[in-house]
């Protein structure tokens, strides 16, 4: 499967998380126990973190860049999201709270796969080289 496959269905299952998540912190402060909420929301969060997941790590092997610290810091984001789904649920007087703690969680997952701290680069660049740069070498 191509890499940008990979991509759509990790995008994909990132729209379904944060969707499920904020659907959560919603339910929690409005003090809804719905049942088909509860569940929409539940299985959107369950699907979208299975989809994170697998398309991730087909990302991983099909883009070559192995597991350099900035992706093992995704992982944990990746579990901290499924911790925060659980907490939203669980403690809804915090609710408000873990909205902002989502969003910040969210800030630092982008910044990791546009900046890539800590990488090593001994996978080509995203960037191609330019003409000037071939012709100094």
């Amino acid at each position: 499967m191509p890499a940008y496959i990979y991509s759509i269905l990790h995008l994909s299952g990132l729209v379904l998380v944060f969707l499920s998540l904020g659907g959560a912190v919603v339910r929690s402060m409005s003090k809804s126990d719905e049942p088909a909420i509860r569940k929409l929301v539940g299985l959107s969060h369950g699907i979208g973190m299975l989809l994170v997941f697998i398309a991730g790590f087909g990302l991983i092997a099909k883009t070559g860049v192995g597991f350099q610290a900035w992706v093992f810091i995704k992982i944990g984001i990746w579990v901290l999201l499924a911790v925060l789904f659980a907490m939203i649920n669980r403690k809804p007087d915090l609710a408000k709270t873990l909205w902002y703690i989502v969003l910040l969680v969210a800030v630092i997952a982008i910044f990791l796969v546009y900046r890539k701290p800590f990488a090593h680069y001994d996978v080509a660049p995203d960037v191609a080289p330019t003409k000037q740069a071939q012709a100094s070498e």
